[in-house]
């Protein structure tokens, strides 16, 4: 079950990490920001998106040692 958990969540992280890589060469076409805020906006994004993997995983395997010693 916690296999699935990861798994399901990793998938979901990167379809949004996915978007975001549209979303960023979107941002190409509109030439109005600079190109250092798009890179630091695309780069920050996909920061934050790699910690939530982490996160989630780290307390999905956590969660499941504990359940397991019991």
């Amino acid at each position: 079950m916690v296999v699935l958990f990861v798994v399901a969540n990793a998938g979901a992280v990167l379809c949004q990490i996915s978007a975001l890589i549209v979303l960023y060469s979107l941002l190409f076409v509109n030439k109005r920001l600079s190109t250092t805020l798009h890179q630091s906006i695309f780069l920050a994004s996909i920061f934050v998106q790699i910690v939530n993997l982490f996160a989630f995983c780290k307390h999905t395997i956590i969660h499941s040692i504990r359940e397991n010693r019991t």
